[in-house]
């Protein structure tokens, strides 16, 4: 049995193969993936790049050993909830797609090391990618991120400094951190974050404080002004 396969043997007897470790069937304007996929329990590899996949069916989820996933270039909207349970995955491509969510249980792609979501319709990303702390590439650039979680500064290993590669957000009108600071790297947006919420404490204190104040100066000025009114214009007897 060959551990390689490729686009010459008929798709559709993909679950006969259940040795194959390498599956490669990128540019084949494939609209389904079958679900005998799931059996292929040796898979470690596999490309489906360049086709016209906008779903994937949720027996690809029993691919444990997969480690490197290309998914670039389909019709997908959303990040397939069967990726979110290839635990052994370190290196997954979706880029140029129309994702436009990626759902929380991302976070259980724990040994990923690279993550390539350019070029799609991302408007924000959930704290849980920040929980993926092996990432060392991640790819943002051509979405319409305004912002990025809180805890985006935690993902230490995206290493400005050795490899600028290493994360980009170019294409993103980005505001919270504004792209100058992204370029800086990971420490230089964390030391933002800390600023942005201490600013923010102190903000929502005074608004609390005066707040305070405003309801209590409201509360005398109710209290006085019958008295205040009485006196310039005392009742007349009818």
């Amino acid at each position: 049995m060959p551990s390689v396969y490729s686009v010459a043997t008929s798709f559709r007897c993909i679950g006969r193969l259940r040795n194959l470790t390498c599956l490669y069937v990128d540019s084949n304007n494939l609209k389904k993936i079958p679900a005998e996929i799931g059996t292929l329990s040796h898979l470690e590899r596999l490309t489906l790049s360049n086709n016209s996949l906008s779903s994937l069916p949720p027996e690809m989820g029993a691919l444990q050993r997969l480690h490197s996933l290309h998914l670039a270039n389909n019709s997908l909207t959303e990040l397939p909830a069967p990726l979110c349970q290839l635990r052994s995955l370190t290196f997954l491509d979706v880029s140029d797609n129309k994702i436009g969510t990626i759902p929380s249980s991302i976070r259980h792609l724990e040994k990923l090391e690279t993550l390539l979501l350019l070029f799609n319709s991302l408007e924000s990303l959930p704290e849980e990618v920040c929980l993926l702390r092996k990432l060392r590439t991640l790819w943002l650039g051509n979405n319409h991120l305004r912002s990025l979680p809180a805890t985006f500064g935690e993902l230490v290993n995206l290493d400005w400094g050795y490899n600028y590669c290493s994360c980009n957000f170019e294409g993103n009108p980005l505001e919270r951190p504004p792209p100058e600071v992204c370029s800086r790297g990971p420490e230089e947006i964390r030391d933002y974050f800390l600023s942005f919420h201490k600013t923010q404490e102190k903000l929502d204190n005074c608004l609390l404080h005066y707040g305070n104040l405003v309801r209590l100066l409201s509360v005398s000025f109710c209290s006085l002004f019958p008295l205040a009114f009485n006196q310039h214009f005392p009742p007349t007897s009818s």
